[in-house]
């Protein structure tokens, strides 16, 4: 799904940059709460490129105060295209994810 929604995006070159950014949540756990407030801020973005960070860093983490922000933004959302994205970043928290192969870490989970 990313692939269409994001066409020519080249999810090797950000990977690693992702990978630093959940290392560092990780890291940290002291800032959660900071954290969590930042990716639900995440959501409320007309920013489409903060989909990838909200997928991969919520496909690791899957906090549940990160998820039911994207539901209920989900609900509230009346924009079609916002949506599927917002659906997207919903999905991540799986763990069978459609979409979790296009990042090299998640496809040997397959």
């Amino acid at each position: 799904m990313l692939e269409r929604q994001f066409p020519g995006v080249d999810y090797t070159e950000i990977e690693p940059a992702l990978s630093s950014l959940v290392a560092l949540v990780l890291d940290n756990p002291n800032l959660n709460d900071k954290f969590e407030r930042e990716f639900e801020e995440l959501l409320l973005l007309r920013n489409f490129g903060a989909a990838e960070i909200l997928q991969f860093s919520m496909h690791i983490l899957r906090w549940e105060s990160v998820k039911r922000a994207t539901r209920k933004a989900l609900d509230e959302c009346d924009d079609a295209r916002r949506g599927r994205i917002l659906e997207g970043v919903y999905e991540s928290f799986d763990p069978d994810w459609e979409d979790r192969d296009l990042f090299r870490q998640f496809r040997s989970q397959r």
